[in-house]
């Protein structure tokens, strides 16, 4: 069985499609562990009202007070039987045959302790879908990911025993899923599925378009790991260039050039960093939209397979 642990917080607008897409799975022999974190909005109540017509074996929790993500997930894995977990935010979906897929390798391997895919990025605001391919070099996994956080969980399966194994989400990190990937990665081996089979939502609200937050959450996590990264300077350098040039395509300023001049080196990234920290914002996202378009219309259609 596979337990789908479902996290909403003020997921009013998008919570019906993601409990809907779980219902719609081809895989049937499910169950959905669900929990509200103390949301504002009717988000708890929408989706108990779906999940009571689903026919699909549920439990659905409301928290009395706000939660880390680590520690919501905990809750939920300690409510969860499966042998089998997929993890969802409510603001994201996924394929109808998200879990069918990723269970195929787990048969094929007893090693196997994570499974993620393809899956697109949706621009809640712009309605554009943006391909993301599942990347993978496997020379040293542990190290590869040390490097850089290279798997987008939405709707991910993990093996229950891996999990275990892992020591179960950290709750004194800012963010769970990059850290539970490196210690997974420790124990098991991790595999991908070449379809699309996931959507992961952008929208302002989200706590991953705080470039800030993401930065400071992101060195912790390589802070837990500097006694057995082989290269704790480049991955810092990384991840400041993931938080940068997410900056840059929201803000214009000196400021924010001379920022980037700090750090920069002579290569191609850093000039189309500086050019687009002294670009005004409006022209930065018509440019932005006009390449997610073109970059779409080679991938096909958003439930590509």
């Amino acid at each position: 069985m596979v337990s789908v642990l479902l996290l909403s917080w003020n997921h009013e607008k998008y919570i019906e499609q993601s409990v809907r897409s779980v219902i719609g799975q081809t895989y049937r022999d499910i169950e959905i562990i669900y929990a509200d974190n103390n949301s504002s909005d009717n988000t708890f109540i929408i989706a108990q009202n779906i999940l009571k017509d689903s026919g699909l074996k549920y439990k659905a929790f409301k928290r009395e007070k706000n939660f880390t993500i680590s520690q919501n997930l905990n809750f939920l894995f300690s409510k969860s039987s499966g042998e089998f977990l997929c993890v969802l935010s409510a603001d994201d979906w996924l394929h109808p045959m998200n879990i069918e897929k990723k269970l195929n390798p787990f048969a094929k391997n007893d090693l196997v302790g994570l499974v993620y895919s393809n899956g697109f990025i949706y621009y809640d605001d712009i309605n554009i879908y943006e391909p993301e391919i599942a990347t993978m070099s496997g020379a040293d996994l542990v190290q590869e990911l040390l490097q850089r956080n290279f798997i987008l969980g939405t709707g991910c399966v993990i093996r229950r025993e891996a999990i275990l194994s892992a020591g179960l989400w950290d709750e004194d990190l800012l963010i769970e899923d990059w850290d539970m990937w490196i210690r997974i990665s420790m124990n098991s081996t991790i595999e991908t599925v070449d379809a699309f089979l996931f959507y992961y939502r952008k929208h302002a609200a989200a706590i991953s378009e705080n470039a800030e937050f993401m930065y400071k959450a992101k060195k912790h996590v390589l802070d837990k790991y500097k006694e057995i990264n082989n290269n704790c300077d480049q991955s810092d350098r990384n991840i400041w260039e993931t938080n940068i040039s997410q900056i840059v395509r929201g803000y214009s300023s000196i400021g924010l050039t001379l920022q980037i001049f700090k750090r920069a080196k002579p290569n191609v990234f850093y000039v189309k960093l500086i050019l687009k920290s002294l670009i005004p914002f409006f022209l930065k996202r018509k440019y932005f939209i006009r390449s997610l378009k073109k970059k779409y219309a080679k991938n096909g259609a958003p439930d590509l397979l």
